[in-house]
């Protein structure tokens, strides 16, 4: 637990802050469309997206400086990189780099990226899927689990941290008992809810 303190440390921060995605952001112009990538690009952004592996260190200032080198550097290349990054998020096994892919999707995703994040609501590493809830959150302006008690979906809240646990993982520590147990029933319920009101939701 301890490696990926830091890492679940500013997570929880972003989550409790309610920081704002690209999707909230007027674009300046660095988030634009881009036309088809070339053959070298691609190998280039696939080489980038492999970089996103460094987030399993975050102890490490080393491995944090190329993470978030990889990051900013395919944030740049706006959503006309989109759909490699859905492939990674959908493909790789390397939970770092599912973790990584999400928060390059916090910067350049669009509408497409919704279902694949849903998709890893219950992935097998409790930081992917605590990040992908996130971003959910904002890019739909929705959540399914309650603040508190239990949802008419049948979600309850997370539990709050053990107030005698000095642990800086305490939070999380909830969340991953709670995710063992509900992380199906969330990506099903988020499921259903797109299916639902997809056709109403705005994402610019």
């Amino acid at each position: 637990m301890a490696r990926f303190a830091l890492l679940s440390i500013a997570l929880v921060m972003c989550v409790l802050a309610g920081c704002t995605s690209v999707f909230d952001r007027e674009s300046d112009g660095l988030f634009e469309e881009g036309g088809p990538l070339s053959e070298e690009e691609q190998a280039e952004v696939k080489e980038q997206i492999a970089n996103l592996s460094a987030a399993a260190s975050p102890e490490d200032p080393d491995a944090e400086a190329v993470f978030n080198d990889a990051v900013q550097n395919l944030t740049l290349r706006g959503s006309s990189i989109e759909p490699l990054l859905i492939e990674a998020l959908a493909g790789s096994e390397d939970w770092a780099i599912r973790y990584g892919v999400i928060n390059v999707l916090d910067g350049v995703g669009t509408r497409s990226s919704v279902e694949p994040l849903i998709a890893v609501l219950d992935d097998n590493h409790y930081l992917v899927a605590l990040k992908a809830m996130y971003l959910l959150r904002v890019i739909c302006d929705h959540q399914e689990i309650p603040n508190e008690g239990v949802s008419a979906n049948g979600l309850p809240a997370v539990p709050p941290a053990n107030p005698d646990d000095l642990d800086v993982d305490a939070w999380m520590k909830s969340w991953i008992r709670w995710h063992d147990k509900h992380g199906t029933a969330l990506r099903e319920t988020w499921a259903e809810w797109w299916r639902v009101h997809s056709g109403r939701v705005i994402i610019e």
